[in-house]
């Protein structure tokens, strides 16, 4: 399948989602849910389910973990060009959380085999 030309491509605001093949955004743009990412809102808690993948349309989220002392610290940042909520190797280590207050679309997950 040849990759679309620039003027052929969606304009989701998520240059992970424009860069899909028109026939698979099709199939996926009835499961996207426009939502606001309040800042400091929280996606999910390591050991939780993950119920939905966010795809960033502005802004960042802030991928951290927690020191033993409590404080927080940064180890990611996700903006525009990606996505929060799907497998990584750092899925049970990390709290993703809305840095920035920003508007993103979000799908359902499925659950993953236990």
């Amino acid at each position: 399948m040849q990759p679309l030309a620039p003027e052929d491509r969606a304009h989701t605001g998520n240059r992970l989602l424009d860069a899909l093949p028109q026939p698979a955004l099709k199939r996926l743009r009835p499961h996207l849910e426009p939502v606001p990412l309040p800042s400091r809102q929280v996606l999910s808690k390591p050991g939780e389910p993950i119920d939905h993948a966010h795809f960033v349309q502005q802004g960042m989220v802030s991928l951290v973990t927690p020191l033993s002392d409590g404080a927080v610290i940064e180890i990611g940042l996700i903006g525009a060009e990606g996505f929060v909520g799907g497998p990584s190797c750092w899925a049970r280590l990390t709290d993703p959380a809305c840095a920035i207050s920003t508007p993103a679309m979000r799908v359902e997950s499925e659950p993953s085999p236990p």
